[in-house]
């Protein structure tokens, strides 16, 4: 054996050896312990070295009104901490969801604004709030609303201050004055429906009382859901059929912001609402069969009719629309050129001011 190979072997190689083994321990201690020596790597769970350390909670409020960064101390214990509330103009709180995640077990959130930090979690938090679409019905005096039949096919709430909301369903509903102005507020989950099962079967929402007149603001979408952008909660066939016919008192329409349509989805809609003067901008460019049929028949005081967009036609899709709409004096612009079965059919009948 050559004489380097006996030194590196002999008293050398002991004490290189045992200065190995000094500096692996030395390294574990420093970046923690029997951990390190199994996995053989430094980035290895801060369990126990993160407890006392401060870390922040980021809030999204979504479009409502900006809050603080919040903060905790990682602890051995679980905790709870109340998240503050958030408002946003035309809409209810409807509490918060995690989107950036503690480490070492995962934090939840219950009551809409109570934080759960299990023990030992550590990681800045991000929470994200969620926000609750509704409709509002609205009179200088008193009114009810009622639906003689349960059309929708999920769930329906209403609440007449914002705060407590209740299940909607066949027993009229009375609206609450608070400074000088009755309100009712709805807003559901989970419809594909709201006022008809079929062409045949369909129930118009009565508004009675001392009113004279009624007002609807909001978007009509948030009656079926108010989480439609990801619920996927797409509208049937007579989705809205019939649903104010005969409502004299309705003197606003709601937002219709759908944009793909269903067979006879808005039919009779708002036939007969003589109060209504202004129709609702229809945003849909492709249609559906009937799907605005007899949709403002006989509303005498519609004086202005909205404009219709739609290059792409479906049959019956506009028949008898206005028809009997005396007060009306303008129609609108029909960009279509290409025309299906009954498309127009009596589209502007008995319109005398046309």
């Amino acid at each position: 054996m050559k004489h380097t190979e006996k030194k590196f072997f002999g008293l050398n190689f002991a004490r290189r050896f045992k200065f190995l083994i000094v500096m692996l321990i030395a390294l574990a201690s420093l970046f923690g312990g029997a951990s390190f020596l199994a996995s053989g790597k430094s980035n290895i769970s801060r369990t126990a070295s993160a407890v006392g350390e401060t870390y922040q909670i980021t809030y999204n409020t979504d479009g409502g009104d900006s809050i603080a960064d919040d903060s905790y101390i990682s602890s051995a214990s679980q905790q709870t901490i109340t998240l503050a509330t958030p408002t946003k103009s035309g809409y209810v709180f409807g509490g918060y969801t995690i989107t950036t995640q503690t480490f070492g077990s995962n934090s939840s959130i219950s009551s809409k604004t109570t934080l759960t930090i299990p023990a030992n979690a550590y990681g800045d938090i991000v929470v994200k709030a969620t926000w609750i679409g509704y409709v509002d019905f609205s009179s200088s005096q008193s009114f009810s609303i009622r639906s003689s039949y349960k059309r929708w096919n999920g769930t329906i709430y209403y609440s007449t201050d914002l705060s407590t909301w209740s299940t909607f369903g066949t027993t009229a509903i009375n609206a609450v004055e608070t400074d000088g102005t009755y309100h009712i507020y709805m807003y559901g989950t989970n419809n594909t429906r709201v006022s008809a099962t079929s062409s045949s079967a369909h129930t118009s929402w009565a508004i009675t009382g001392t009113a004279s007149s009624v007002s609807l603001t909001g978007d009509i979408e948030d009656l079926r859901d108010t989480f439609r952008a990801t619920s996927n909660k797409k509208m049937i066939a007579n989705c809205y059929d019939y649903m104010f016919s005969g409502c004299t008192k309705l003197t606003s329409a709601p937002t219709l912001s759908a944009e793909t349509l269903t067979d006879y989805c808005y039919r009779r809609m708002f036939a007969g609402c003589t109060g209504l003067t202004t129709a609702p901008a229809l945003q849909a460019t492709s249609l559906a069969a009937g799907c605005y049929q007899s949709m403002f028949s006989g509303c005498t005081g519609l004086t202005t009719a909205p404009a219709l967009q739609a290059t792409s036609l479906a049959d019956s899709c506009y028949q008898s629309m206005f028809s009997g709409c005396t007060g009306l004096t303008t129609a609108p612009t029909l960009p279509a050129t290409t025309m299906t079965t009954s498309c127009y059919q009596s589209m502007f009948s008995g319109c005398t001011g046309l």
